[in-house]
């Protein structure tokens, strides 16, 4: 079965599957909007954590995973940890490879195609036991390796893309070495359990093999690379269209119309150990005579309360409240940065883990901001004085916060992978 926009012939089952904390998850949303929109019928498998946060977008659920899990990792200091927090990703990846692929083994989860992010491994390996075509989206580029444009896979690690081709291939040698052993191992057990033959490549077949294989991302934030896998294609940042801001909460109203715009501060959805980040936020500000906004799950936990020009949220609408401030002070997540860059906003960007330090140094050489190691936090006054008071970055930003619609139709896409596919693929 499958469809095209012009609705040739019937709509595609489209069973959706993002891995990872609510800022994996809504970009999913997105999509499931824009097929929806096309008549294409679509559900969403997500941790039961985010259960909610699907169904208030009008989505059918299911269950994928563990919230038990998902909440331990949420919870231990060590996933922000840019040392031991990629690790840790992967160990809970593992473990939950089970979990995660039942609900597509299910006879009523059975469509047309399957939608993942980078990690979806194993709705990946599940669709495959059933002949479903499956097609993977890369939410940031970190995730894509290549000699050209090495992306920064740690602190202080900007430095290797000075490295010769030859060295910066040797580096994705042992990259392979080390995953292409106990993890990939991991991986065939499992999916020996599916049936399925041994895949031979972590960086290949695990994280890039599928039907189809895109990025959600626009080609002057990271163009498509020469030794990239063959087929990707890029759509732009998953951005909902631009409508009539959601009002902001009263008191928050409040704040903004007493003085001028503030700084926004935070560290991320799902970070859930942020005293340090916001304790260094407000002295910041204190310093430079600025007010700001301290967004941070729990913030209201906090013992010691809030200084003068300070409004803390434990939650805010960016897209609402964004466009009402002067700069954001964020973790580096690819959401925050390209909400932040719609906005016009000016970046400085403190990154913990994951593909955090490689957006930071994208946003560093594009000229949207700056970054800032969080040991160094103490720093903050002076590299915020330092973005506030060079107009050249805000300039940049609502230059290329000017460029920030879809390159390309992924529904149109979707659609062809699924008819290439004849509906479904072998085993």
């Amino acid at each position: 079965m499958n469809a095209t926009s012009s609705g040739a012939s019937a709509p595609l089952r489209v069973l959706l599957a993002p891995f990872g904390s609510e800022g994996d998850v809504t970009p999913f949303l997105w999509l499931a909007d824009r097929l929806v929109e096309r008549g294409h019928r679509v559900r969403v498998a997500a941790n039961p954590l985010y259960a909610d946060v699907v169904r208030r977008r009008g989505h059918a659920y299911y269950a994928a995973g563990s919230a038990e899990l998902l909440r331990a990792m949420l919870e231990d200091p060590r996933v922000w940890d840019g040392r031991k927090a990629s690790m840790l990703l992967l160990r809970s990846l593992l473990d939950s490879l089970a979990g995660c692929a039942e609900p597509f083994l299910r006879e009523e989860a059975d469509a047309d195609l399957v939608v993942g992010s980078s990690f979806a491994i194993a709705a990946y390996s599940a669709a495959a036991s059933r002949g479903i075509p499956f097609v993977r989206l890369h939410l940031q580029p970190s995730a894509l390796r290549s000699v050209g444009d090495l992306p920064v896979l740690g602190e202080g690690m900007g430095w290797m893309r000075r490295l010769p081709a030859p060295l910066i291939r040797g580096f994705f040698r042992l990259l392979d070495c080390a995953l292409d052993r106990k993890p990939l191992q991991e991986i065939n057990r499992f999916r020996a359990t599916l049936g399925l033959a041994p895949l031979k490549s972590f960086y290949r077949d695990v994280c890039n093999g599928g039907a189809g294989l895109g990025g959600l991302f626009p080609d002057w934030f990271a163009p498509v690379q020469s030794d990239w896998p063959r087929g990707m294609r890029l759509f732009g940042f998953p951005l909902e269209p631009q409508v009539a801001p959601a009002p902001l909460e009263e008191h928050v109203e409040q704040f903004l119309a007493q003085g001028e715009s503030p700084v926004l501060w935070t560290h991320g959805s799902a970070n859930f150990h942020t005293a340090d980040f916001v304790r260094h936020a407000e002295r910041a500000c204190a310093t430079l005579g600025v007010r700001g906004i301290v967004v941070a799950p729990r913030i209201g936990a906090m013992a010691e309360p809030a200084g003068p020009g300070i409004l803390r949220l434990d939650y805010a609408p960016f897209d609402s409240l964004f466009p009402r401030c002067r700069a954001v002070v964020h973790h580096g997540g690819i959401g925050t940065l390209s909400k932040a860059l719609r906005a016009g906003l000016p970046q400085l960007i403190v990154p913990r883990a994951y593909d955090q330090f490689d957006n930071a140094a994208r946003a560093e050489r594009l000229g949207i901001g700056l970054g800032l190691s969080y040991r160094r936090l103490h720093r903050a006054p002076e590299r915020l004085r330092q973005l506030l008071e060079n107009p050249a970055y805000a300039e940049r930003a609502r230059s290329l916060g000017a460029r920030l619609a879809s390159s390309a139709d992924i529904v149109a896409w979707l659609e062809s992978v699924a008819g290439g596919a004849g509906g479904r693929c072998a085993r």
